[in-house]
């Protein structure tokens, strides 16, 4: 009898745990999607403006950019 009611949690925990992965793509899926068009509006500005040469990335040593614009952390967006 303890058999199957500690199967019946397994199961209850089973689902709860599959519900909660779902949840957590989703919002990588969001937060990706800000992410992206932060840094395609960050490239949209860089286009028309002049590029500030003072900026360097302190995660890549690279030149015109700063941490939270680096492609070696988030990737490319999209759109490029």
């Amino acid at each position: 009898m303890k058999g199957l009611i500690i199967l019946a949690h397994i199961s209850e925990l089973n689902d709860e745990l599959s519900k909660l992965n779902s949840q957590l793509e989703n919002m990588k899926e969001q937060v990706g999607m800000m992410t992206a068009d932060s840094m395609f509006k960050h490239s949209k500005e860089h286009q028309t403006k002049k590029k500030s040469n003072s900026w360097v990335c302190d995660h890549c040593k690279g030149k015109g950019h700063i941490r939270p614009y680096c492609f070696k952390i988030h990737g490319e967006p999209k759109q490029f």
